[in-house]
């Protein structure tokens, strides 16, 4: 689950602002309240902006919005929240879902990362050194295979090369193999 965004702009809470790009952390119903938190994707531990912003829908409109909003989160899409009205906000993602966000009242308000953001991001900054450590091993291996079927290659022809004299067409033949033999294990070496 790696989801790498970035913030284009930054959402004050009044009508003057542009956007604010991230993924669906959490969606949480207090009452008659439906709060969405938005994290950025990426990762700057020291951010100058606040990374997360909360989207608080009072008594919203649409009995439906949280199991879209969730389903959204699952999705693991990526999106853009703009602000349309005082009670009214637009989300968009990534695949070309728009949710409209209407209800008695829409606030934002931005955040810093907390805890269960910094571990989500150590686990996976964990499992991309896993897959960038199990890509290493794969091609490390098929580096050694290609080495051996050179350094197999050099030894049959070092064989070969004895059979013929020195100067005639089969020795420079497979003295010239052997001199490329040689400069193809350097390169893998």
């Amino acid at each position: 689950m790696l989801q790498f965004f970035v913030v284009c702009s930054r959402v004050p809470n009044n009508l003057s602002m542009d956007s604010f790009e991230g993924f669906i952390d959490r969606v949480e119903r207090q009452g008659e309240v439906l709060s969405v938190r938005l994290v950025v994707g990426g990762f700057n531990p020291q951010p100058t902006e606040a990374p997360v912003l909360y989207v608080e829908i009072e008594a919203p409109d649409d009995h439906e919005l949280e199991k879209v909003l969730v389903k959204l989160q699952h999705e693991d899409s990526g999106c853009d929240l703009s602000l349309v009205s005082p009670k009214e906000a637009r989300l968009d993602s990534e695949h070309g879902t728009e949710v409209v966000l209407r209800g008695a009242r829409v606030t934002t308000r931005e955040a810093p990362f907390d805890g269960s953001d910094y571990e989500r991001l150590a686990k996976q900054s964990y499992e991309w050194g896993m897959a960038q450590y199990q890509a290493l091993c794969k091609q490390s291996k098929r580096v050694a295979s290609l080495a051996a079927v050179v350094t197999e290659q050099q030894s049959r022809l070092l064989v070969k090369i004895q059979g013929h004299a020195s100067g005639s067409t089969a020795h420079t033949l497979y003295r010239q193999q052997l001199d490329f033999l040689s400069r193809l294990l350097n390169v893998v070496s």
